[in-house]
């Protein structure tokens, strides 16, 4: 784990033992029962950001840096990430974020040659992603609980899958890899029409 990202994790666990420390003290709540009862979540929730965060310069095997349109290795803790707009090739869209949505809208740009990459994970959000009908995809969405979708190809549950391969995506010049995960909601991706 990056030394940012350790910063950021302690000082998340030092807030919340601080909100619940005051809570205490004011009589909000007794602490030590609620420790009793959260201290698991709180694990659970820093496994599954381990688990489902990315490491930085690896996407199958290959990863591109740099570039007008790279939007490399930006993570967010908590609310909204809109990516949209995007004025030159899709190049690499990594993100990831504990709690909010994720949207991505590549209407209106294109496909770099070679392979591009949009690559994003949340643990408890959403995430929409929008791709010309005219772009080479594979996709590959998966959570642990909630639907993913690609088009009319749909699962939902527990441990949901969906993975697709264009016909002629391998004889593309340009290709677009998309890798969603979650670990609780729903992953969508569309084609859009121009």
């Amino acid at each position: 784990m990056k030394e940012h990202s350790k910063k950021a994790v302690f000082g998340i666990i030092l807030i919340f033992l601080g909100v619940f420390l005051l809570f205490d003290t004011i009589g909000f709540f007794d602490f030590w029962e609620a420790a009793e009862i959260f201290w698991p979540l709180i694990l659970i929730a820093i496994g599954l950001f381990i688990i489902f965060r990315r490491k930085e310069g690896y996407y199958h095997g290959r990863y591109k840096k740099g570039g007008q349109n790279s939007c490399a290795g930006i993570s967010g803790i908590a609310g909204d990430i809109v990516v949209s707009g995007l004025t030159g090739g899709v190049g690499a869209i990594n993100k990831s974020l504990l709690f909010g949505d994720i949207i991505i809208d590549l209407t209106g740009t294109k496909l770099n040659d070679g392979n591009n990459y949009v690559d994003v994970s949340v643990l408890f959000g959403d995430v929409k992603i929008s791709v010309p009908d005219e772009f080479p995809v594979s996709v590959d969405l998966t959570c642990c609980a909630g639907s993913v979708k690609y088009n009319d190809k749909k699962s939902d549950g527990i441990f949901p899958n969906v993975k697709h391969k264009d016909d002629s995506f391998e004889s593309s010049p340009a290709k677009l890899f998309i890798k969603a995960r979650a670990c609780f909601g729903d992953l969508k991706v569309n084609n859009i029409s121009k």
